[in-house]
């Protein structure tokens, strides 16, 4: 049985440049990067360019909706 040795990493992804290029780096260099969005306002502007970035670096991205939490707290 062959183990899969590649590192993994998670990203915090915004849908600025910063993070997309980090993810980008971070996939050329052979991680297994995992892209994640804290989602916690109403409006979804920044996640089509978050979703846009993961899909053009073929990672996997999930989005962590803290809307109700961020309501309540702030």
């Amino acid at each position: 049985m062959i183990k899969n040795l590649k590192k993994k990493v998670v990203v915090a992804m915004s849908g600025g440049v910063d993070s997309s290029l980090a993810a980008a780096l971070l996939k050329e260099e052979g991680y297994d990067v995992l892209g994640i969005t804290i989602h916690h306002y109403e409006g979804n502007e920044n996640l089509k360019s978050v979703e846009q970035a993961a899909q053009n670096l073929e990672i996997p991205w999930h989005v962590l909706d803290f809307t109700k939490e961020f309501k309540n707290i702030v």
